[in-house]
């Protein structure tokens, strides 16, 4: 599992990766509890939540936040 925070193109990333077996493709547009509370969440602060399979097998998943002034 990799944890990296770190400011891309004027905005805050926080991105967690792991090497595990991932999720099912169309996971990402799910609507289950888990993934609501993680966007409502994200949301809350201004920003978004992404959800990608990660190289190799795994997930990342990115909480992008509003662009830095």
């Amino acid at each position: 599992m990799l944890i990296r925070l770190a400011h891309e193109n004027g905005r805050e990333v926080l991105e967690v990766r792991d090497d595990g077996a991932g999720m099912r493709r169309d996971a990402a547009r799910s609507y289950g509890m888990g993934l609501r509370i993680m966007r409502h969440r994200a949301s809350l602060i201004g920003a978004t939540l992404e959800l990608r399979p990660a190289e190799g097998g795994g997930l990342v998943v990115r909480c992008v936040g509003l662009e830095s002034r």
